[in-house]
């Protein structure tokens, strides 16, 4: 059994094409990814969880790397950034997107995650990790949309937007 100490469910299921491993956004930028549905509601994991990992690009040399939460979802909930390429310095106000996964699952390319808040490295590192500022307020979650198929024909894509339930 598994448990997610930072997820939302939201009004919509199977029967209006949601289903596991759909990206989950708002207005502001992304929520998280659908982790299972019934045929009425749907549960998503937020960014913010300990267990998420979400692919990342960076807006200004769109380098690539991979966010984390931190568990938590309060006005201090934040993401770690650690970029593939190590010699590449983050700077402080870049704007980090989705980088996506192939056929958008779970995550579509280009959605707006936060911005760099600071930098830092430990002195056995070489690497330097960003601390992110997510676009999206965790704390006032309400209507969110749900990336699903258009239909079987081609790769166009619509968002149902529901309601999110704490």
């Amino acid at each position: 059994m598994q448990s997610f100490s930072r997820t939302v469910t939201i009004d919509a299921g199977t029967t209006s094409g949601v289903h596991k491993d759909m990206t989950v956004l708002n207005n502001d930028g992304l929520v998280g990814r659908v982790i299972s549905a019934t045929r009425s509601t749907a549960n998503v994991l937020l960014i913010l969880d300990t267990d998420s990992v979400v692919g990342g690009r960076l807006g200004s040399n769109n380098e690539i790397g991979f966010l984390r939460g931190r568990g938590v979802t309060s006005d201090r909930g934040r993401l770690d950034l650690d970029l593939v390429d190590h010699s590449v310095t983050p700077a402080k106000g870049d704007v980090v997107v989705t980088w996506g996964s192939e056929h958008g699952v779970p995550y579509v390319s280009g959605i707006p995650i936060g911005k760099v808040e600071s930098v830092y490295s430990t002195p056995r590192e070489l690497a330097k990790h960003a601390v992110i500022d997510p676009d999206v307020d965790f704390t006032s979650l309400d209507v969110v949309g749900v990336v699903v198929p258009r239909s079987t024909k081609g790769d166009r894509l619509v968002i149902n937007g529901q309601g999110a339930q704490r």
